[in-house]
C-alpha cells in the first residue's frame, strides 16, 4: 500500500504540471444580478432600432492579445445602437422611450487568435430581439454596460427573445 503522503505529493505535482495549460486565462469580475442592479443607473428591456458607427477607436480595458510582434491591446471601433425601451426596471432615459448604447462590435484580428477574449455584444436589427440591459450613463448622455466595455455580454446585456 502506498502511503497517503506520497499520493498527496504526486497529486500536487500533477496539478502543478497542468497549470501552464490555463495560463491564457484572464481574471474577470463576477457580477451578480443584485450588484448589477445596485450599480446601474438604468435597467430596461429594450429592442435595437438603429446602429451607427462612430469615429472612435479605443483600447478595451483589461485585455490584450499575444501576436508574433509581442503583447498588444485589443482595440475596438465604437458603435452606438439606438434602442426602443419596452419596460423600465430602474431609472428612465432622458429622451423618452429611446436610449443610445455605446459599445464595441465583435471584431476579429486577421492572423490572431484571442483566447479568453472579450464578451462583446452585437445586434441584428432584422430579428426584433429584446434585451435585458443593466446600464450606466456616460458623461455624453449615452449609456454603456454596467460591467464595462470589455465584457458587456457576460451578464449586463442579455438576449431575451423576439419582441414580435
Amino acid at each position: 500500500m502506498i502511503p497517503i503522503k506520497f499520493v498527496a505529493v504526486g497529486l500536487l505535482v500533477a496539478i502543478a504540471g497542468a497549470a501552464p495549460s490555463v495560463a491564457g486565462a484572464r481574471i474577470m469580475e463576477h457580477w451578480t444580478y443584485p450588484s448589477l442592479l445596485a450599480k446601474s443607473d438604468l435597467v430596461v428591456i429594450a429592442t435595437p432600432t438603429k446602429i451607427d458607427t462612430t469615429e472612435e477607436i479605443a483600447e478595451l480595458p483589461g485585455i490584450s492579445t499575444q501576436t508574433p510582434e509581442g503583447n498588444r491591446p485589443v482595440m475596438g471601433v465604437g458603435l452606438q445602437t439606438t434602442f426602443h425601451v419596452a419596460a423600465y426596471l430602474k431609472g428612465k432615459p432622458a429622451h423618452g422611450d429611446t436610449l443610445v448604447l455605446h459599445h464595441y462590435p465583435v471584431r476579429s484580428i486577421p492572423g490572431v487568435v484571442v483566447r479568453s477574449g472579450p464578451m462583446l455584444v452585437q445586434f441584428d436589427l432584422s430579428r426584433h430581439t429584446e434585451y435585458l440591459m443593466f446600464l450606466v450613463r456616460e458623461r455624453d448622455g449615452r449609456y454603456a454596460a454596467t460591467e464595462g466595455q470589455t465584457d458587456p455580454g457576460d451578464r449586463a446585456i442579455r438576449r431575451l427573445g423576439n419582441a414580435y
